[in-house]
């Protein structure tokens, strides 16, 4: 899956969930994404943690708070030929504590 999340200024930064072999670590993004049920296999190695994780590493001077009401889009990634290739998906269980805190809007 690839997901792109745009802050209400403009900012845009994606990822991959096949850019995730490590769940993520910034303790903003765990403490929500950690209401979830942090027992899945899956939990913290999807893109749109992985994109704002990634964001606050290039901007030590953000805070989650930065992407409060930001836009949100993801697409399925599929083989070449498949007809699911640039399908929405919706967020996973671990993300929707993102959504609901950060007041995230689905961009479909």
């Amino acid at each position: 899956m690839a997901e792109a999340i745009v802050t209400r200024d403009g900012h845009v930064f994606e990822a991959s969930s096949s850019d995730t072999p490590y769940p993520v670590f910034d303790p903003q993004v765990k403490r929500i994404i950690d209401r979830a049920n942090p027992q899945e296999e899956w939990h913290g190695h999807c893109a749109l943690p992985r994109a704002i994780e990634d964001a606050l590493t290039q901007n030590p001077d953000w805070t989650i708070d930065r992407f409060r009401g930001a836009s949100v889009g993801a697409a399925r990634i599929a083989p070449e030929g498949s007809r699911r290739h640039g399908e929405y998906v919706g967020p996973c269980r671990s993300c929707l504590p993102l959504f609901d805190e950060l007041e995230l809007r689905r961009a479909i």
